[in-house]
This record gives C-alpha cells, sequence and structure tokens, in this order.
C-alpha cells in the first residue's frame, strides 16, 4: 500500500513540477545575479592577496566564473519565459483545442495556408514542456560542475599563494599543467573515438574511458558521478532532439554577452594588465572620493576631491595584503628591531611606509607625513599622505604623482587637482 501511495506522490509530482519549477527558476534568477558580487569579492581578494605572478592564473578563474554564471543565469531566465510561455499555452488549450477554421474572422482560405505552416497547440505545449525539463536539471548540473571547479581553484591559488615563500613558483604550478595535459588528451581522444572507423576499436575506447573518468574525478572531484550522470543523458540522447542544439548556442552567446557587458564594470582586467587599467591623461572619478562614494575596492591613491582649497593636500594610497608582507620582508627598519614593542613596531612600520613611497606634484618631489589608518569606505588598510602645498603651489591645475618603489617595477599614477586659494591668500 505504501508502495503505491509512494509511487502515487511520484506520479503527482512529476504532472505538477512545473509549479515548483517556476517557484524555483524564480529564486533561481535571484540567486545567480547575486553571485556576479561573490566573484567581484574574490577578485578584489585575489589582486590584494596574491603577487602580481599569479594574477594570470586568478583572472582565468574568476572569468571563467563570471563567464559561467552568466551562462547560468541565461539558462534560468531562458527556462522562466519558456514555462511562463508553456503555462499560456496550456491554458490556451483549456478554452480553445486547437485551430477552428469554421469560426475565423479572416478568409478561410489564408487561414489554411497559415495553420499549414505553423505547429499543432498539443505539439507546441508538449515541445516546450520538454525543453523546460531539460534546461532546468542541465542548469543544476551546470552549477555543480562550475560550482565545484570554481571553489576548488581558489583553495589551490590560495594554498600555492601561501606555499610560494617556501617553494618554487614553477613547482606550484606542476599539478595544474598536468592536469591541462591530461584535459588536452581527452579532447584529442574524444576526437579520434568518435571517428566511424575507431568506435569499435576496444583498446582506445577503453583508454578513452579511463581518461575521461580520471579527468572527472580531478575536475568535479565528489561531484562527478552527480555531474557525469547529467551529461551522459544528454550525451546520449542529444541527437533525438535538435532543439537542444540550438538551446545551447543561445545559452552560451547570452553568456557572452552578459559577462561582457559585467565585466567591465568589475576589478577583474586588472588581473591581466594592471599598468593599463588606468588612463594617466584623464581624471579618473575612482581618483576622488567625493566622485566615487559607492566605491568597494581602490586599486589607486584617492584625493578627497578634485578641488583642493585647503592649503594641504590629503592622499589615501591603498596597501594591498602582499603588498604589505614586502615591506615587512624588505625594509630595513623592521630587521634591526629585537623584540620590539607595540610602539617601535608602528614607527617602524611608518618609517617603512615612507621610504618605499614617493610623492611629486608637477614632477617635482616633495615632503609627506604619512599615517596608517583604514578607507572611511572600502575600509581597506593602507596610509594617508598629508602634503603641504601653501608655500610654493599657484592656484590652477596641477598633477600630483605617486610612486610605489617596493615593487620590482615601480608602480604610478598621476592624479590631476585644481588648487584654489583662498581669498584671504590672493
Amino acid at each position: 500500500m505504501s508502495e503505491q501511495l509512494s509511487k502515487a506522490w511520484l506520479q503527482r509530482l512529476k504532472d505538477e513540477s512545473w509549479e515548483a519549477e517556476l517557484l524555483v527558476a524564480a529564486v533561481s534568477i535571484f540567486g545567480t545575479l547575486q553571485l556576479f558580487s561573490l566573484v567581484e569579492w574574490f577578485a578584489d581578494l585575489f589582486i590584494s592577496l596574491l603577487p602580481p605572478s599569479f594574477y594570470l592564473v586568478a583572472y582565468f578563474v574568476v572569468f571563467s566564473a563570471m563567464l559561467a554564471i552568466s551562462i547560468l543565469s541565461s539558462m534560468f531566465i531562458i527556462h522562466f519565459m519558456l514555462r511562463a510561455y508553456w503555462v499560456g499555452l496550456v491554458g490556451l488549450n483549456s478554452v480553445f483545442s486547437d485551430y477552428n477554421l469554421d469560426d475565423t474572422a479572416s478568409s478561410k482560405l489564408y487561414v489554411e495556408k497559415l495553420v499549414a505552416i505553423l505547429p499543432k497547440l498539443d505539439e507546441s505545449i508538449d515541445k516546450s514542456d520538454r525543453l523546460c525539463s531539460v534546461i532546468f536539471s542541465a542548469a543544476f548540473g551546470f552549477l555543480m560542475a562550475y560550482g565545484w571547479m570554481f571553489f576548488s581553484s581558489t583553495v589551490y591559488i590560495l594554498l600555492a599563494n601561501f606555499l610560494s615563500a617556501y617553494v618554487s613558483h614553477y613547482l606550484l604550478f606542476i599539478p595544474l599543467f598536468l592536469l591541462l595535459v591530461l584535459l588536452i588528451i581527452q579532447m584529442i581522444l574524444n576526437v579520434i573515438c568518435n571517428l566511424k572507423r575507431f568506435k569499435a576499436h576496444e583498446a582506445l575506447q577503453t583508454l578513452y574511458y579511463k581518461v575521461s573518468v580520471l579527468s572527472s574525478v580531478l575536475t568535479f572531484g565528489p561531484l562527478y558521478k552527480a555531474i557525469l550522470q547529467i551529461s551522459a543523458i544528454f550525451g546520449t540522447n542529444f541527437k533525438k532532439d535538435k532543439a537542444l542544439v540550438n538551446l545551447v548556442l543561445l545559452f552560451v552567446a547570452c553568456g557572452f554577452c552578459l559577462a561582457g557587458v559585467t565585466l567591465v564594470s568589475t576589478n577583474i582586467p586588472y588581473l591581466i594588465r594592471p599598468s593599463a587599467f588606468y588612463n594617466p591623461t584623464s581624471a579618473e572619478p575612482r581618483y576622488y572620493q567625493s566622485q566615487s562614494p559607492n566605491e568597494t575596492f581602490l586599486l589607486a591613491p584617492q584625493l578627497n576631491n578634485d578641488v583642493i582649497k585647503a592649503p594641504l593636500i590629503e592622499v589615501f594610497i591603498p596597501l594591498f595584503a602582499y603588498e604589505r608582507g614586502l615591506h615587512k620582508t624588505r625594509c630595513s627598519a623592521y630587521s634591526g628591531l629585537i623584540d620590539p614593542n607595540r610602539e617601535e613596531r608602528r614607527q617602524a612600520t611608518l618609517t617603512c611606509y615612507t621610504q618605499y613611497h614617493e610623492i611629486s606634484i608637477n614632477g617635482k618631489a616633495v615632503k609627506f607625513d604619512v599615517i596608517k589608518t583604514e578607507h572611511v569606505a572600502t575600509a581597506q588598510h593602507g596610509i594617508k599622505a598629508y602634503v603641504k602645498i601653501d608655500n610654493y603651489l599657484a592656484s590652477g591645475y596641477h598633477r600630483i604623482e605617486v610612486r610605489k618603489t617596493i615593487f620590482e617595477e615601480p608602480q604610478s599614477w598621476s592624479i590631476p587637482f585644481y588648487y584654489l586659494h583662498n581669498s584671504g591668500q590672493n
């Protein structure tokens, strides 16, 4: 009796699953769109924590995650629209069973020709229902696959960054290189084994199977069976429904478009080319706190305003976590300390920050004082430099240049500002 009830409940769930699908799809759309902020947060974390030699690997990780979330969002949005369309067709079918040629408002001859090129209502309902169910399962399989890949890649990068102080960078990237070689071998075997002459080649097909399973275990971890199950079901039924091919192409196209639009508003491009992220010939809004109050992560020094009225310039200079570590290992002020107290460490820190930073106005080096602080909006660690300008600067446009010399290739930013004397000074 209980088995019959269980089967009846399962059948009812299958028959009414569209209601749950619509609800879960709506929640999934909202949830996946929030994941963009999470990827941005990880990008900022990598920028701060990793040395520049790790940036390229980090870029591919966060860009792949951004692309995956974009495709996933497209899948859920298209699924929601398609399921809503299906609900509309079902409602229409409950009122009108199909086309009615006897009660048409147009010419019967015209309607007959029109109906000849249109699908039957039942066929459209069944086809859209099948596509909706397929999209839903594919979306969550996609989520599991890329979710685990992003998690494992992040752990790998952070672990490699920790070990980089003790092990050569080349050794740390050997596992990644071996996995890449394995995936390339899998792709080559996939092409060869799907050729007609090799489809019955037992040794080659067995090798392809073993390589595929091994790469799946290494790529998807404990989720590999669930992901392989979904992909195998799709792979063994792919030729039965040509509409799936068009849907996959649509998902990828929408995903690339959404990822491209989203990418330009993040700090992710900094990971691939830091030197070109800011234009030294223009006044970027991020250079001024008054023009970027909603900034979440600073990549460059920042003035309070683009117009300076007081005879003192305040410059906040963000210090990345990796950069702070360099100061502690390279600065002589730290190495000379023996069992220092808190005040001595604080003074050594300020000395190091002053030693490895240079500030100039209009190409002329100037003196400055610094304090260690956090940015009021982004909560980033950094220093605030105070530059007195009352004795030598006239009213008008000027440029303040900030240089960090702690790196092998010094970084510099040129920030334009307008200095306006008070009336009492004119």
